[in-house]
């Protein structure tokens, strides 16, 4: 079995076959903390990388590979392009039809990411990114199942939206303060993105509060 970061040479002579004109992709060959991830995705613009009629979550998925190169987002890349990943993946959905897909780490912590895709009322797009539970070492970026009392231990889950105008490549970063009016602690719930229907379930975590449901209106959220 290879490593996740090895796959990566051999997705290249594949890679033709998820999306037209991927050979243009240029993955990067290291790999991004998630501190640094988490730091840029608030003001970076990222860019779409295949110029397909019809953009798939697939597609959405290496665009992101591409901007912040991370062993979890390469597994799942790996497994969509047909490498057996049962030994470092729980359950994976690659839902292209419903604009989906899902995946978790078979560690003890389970870190999951999630991202779905909408179609606005002005015709452009909106794409959200979302990971739950993930923890990795600031000096490292090896996914955990060892001390979380280590102070060099930081644990995200975050959630962010980019939206892609209407004939163009370009996502543009929006919070999800921006897209529901206010900020909310998503380190208190367990995120679900939709399959089916439209709206983002937050599940709350613990006895205490409740969840919440963000209504999809088209081109931003409602809480409820």
């Amino acid at each position: 079995m290879m490593r996740p970061r090895l796959l990566l040479v051999a997705l290249l002579a594949t890679i033709t076959a998820i999306a037209p004109m991927a050979q243009e992709i240029d993955f990067a060959d290291h790999e991004l903390d998630f501190a640094q991830i988490e730091k840029e995705w608030q003001t970076k613009n990222l860019f779409t990388m295949t110029r397909s009629e019809k953009t798939d979550i697939g597609e959405y998925l290496l665009s992101f590979v591409n901007a912040y190169p991370n062993e979890m987002c390469n597994m799942i890349v790996a497994h969509m392009m047909g490498y057996d990943t049962t030994d470092l993946l729980g359950e994976v959905v690659i839902d292209k039809p419903r604009g989906y897909i899902s995946a978790y780490l078979l560690t003890e912590l389970m870190p999951r990411i999630q991202m779905c895709h909408w179609r606005c009322n002005d015709g452009g797009t909106l794409v959200a990114v979302a990971f739950t539970g993930v923890q990795y070492k600031t000096d490292d970026t090896y996914f955990l199942t060892e001390d979380p009392e280590d102070s060099r231990v930081v644990s995200i889950t975050d959630m962010m939206f980019y939206k892609i105008d209407a004939g163009e490549v370009m996502w543009q970063p929006r919070t999800l303060a921006a897209m529901c009016g206010r900020a909310i602690n998503l380190h208190n719930y367990n995120i679900e993105l939709p399959r089916q229907g439209k709206n983002i379930v937050l599940r709350r975590q613990g006895n205490t509060g409740r969840d919440l449901t963000l209504v999809w209106n088209g081109s931003a959220f409602t809480i409820k």
